[in-house]
This record gives structure tokens, sequence and C-alpha cells, in this order.
């Protein structure tokens, strides 16, 4: 049988999650390390990720990415926390990492977990720019 990150993950956390600081430090050095001999360590960024993904989910905590030019109204960002709370109902606290994208033009991108939600004014006119060529070629038709 093949061993998947996330079989990894599942295993790392049923390892720690009822330990003290002190000795998950210690079993994740274990585990890093076992990784490492079998040949497994390229994984390793994804298997923390889905680590941090089960650990959230058993907590409540729903991480949120929030990219725009500039900080976010609290109002929006209220407004983004019922959203995913809508989304993810299992979720007890959402917590919105705010960060400033100078590389967008307008709007917002907001990310839950491997889930992207575009509201940038760049993805707004991707689409506008899309449906003016398919309008296009209906005509020359």
């Amino acid at each position: 049988m093949k061993i998947t990150p996330i079989d990894y993950a599942q295993a790392l956390y049923e390892s720690t999650h009822d330990k003290k600081r002190e000795e998950q430090i210690l079993v994740v050095h274990r585990f890093v390390e076992k990784m490492r001999r079998q040949g497994h360590i390229h994984f390793l960024y994804r298997v923390l990720h889905s680590y941090q993904e089960m650990c959230n989910k058993k907590n409540g905590k729903i991480p949120v990415t929030l990219r725009s030019v500039d900080r976010v109204q609290s109002e929006i960002k209220e407004s983004v926390k019922n959203f995913v709370l809508t989304l993810y109902p299992h979720g007890k606290e959402v917590e919105i990492e705010d960060r400033k994208d100078k590389d967008l033009i307008g709007g917002m991108v907001i990310e839950v977990y491997d889930r992207r939600f575009d509201m940038s004014v760049s993805r707004k006119f991707q689409a506008f720019k899309k449906y003016m060529m398919s309008s296009r070629k209906e005509k020359k038709s």
C-alpha cells in the first residue's frame, strides 16, 4: 500500500493531539526523521499543511487569507466571516489574515483551505474579455 501525505498527516495528528508541547516536539522530530529514512521527506510540506488543517478542523478554527490592495474594513471582514461559516458550518472561529497585495488592481481574493474566491478587478476584467471574445465569435458565424 502506498503511503500518502494525508496518511502521514493523520498519523502525526494521532501521535500528537493529546500530548503536551514538549512531547509534541519530540514526536514531530522523530516523525520527520522517519520520513527522511523512508525517502518521503519531499512530502513534508504537504504533510504539515494537511496536519494543520486537521488541527484547525478539530478545534473549529477556519483560517482565511484575505488579499486586497489596502487593509479591509471591519464590516467587510465580518461579512467574509459569515460567508465562510455558511461554507463550513463545523467552524467555531474564523481567523482572517489580512494581507496587502500590491499586484491587485482592486477588489479582493479570499482563500479558505484549498478554495479560492477571486473577486479582484483583474478577474472581472478577464471574465468580461472572455465574454466579449465569445460574443465576437458568435457574430462572425
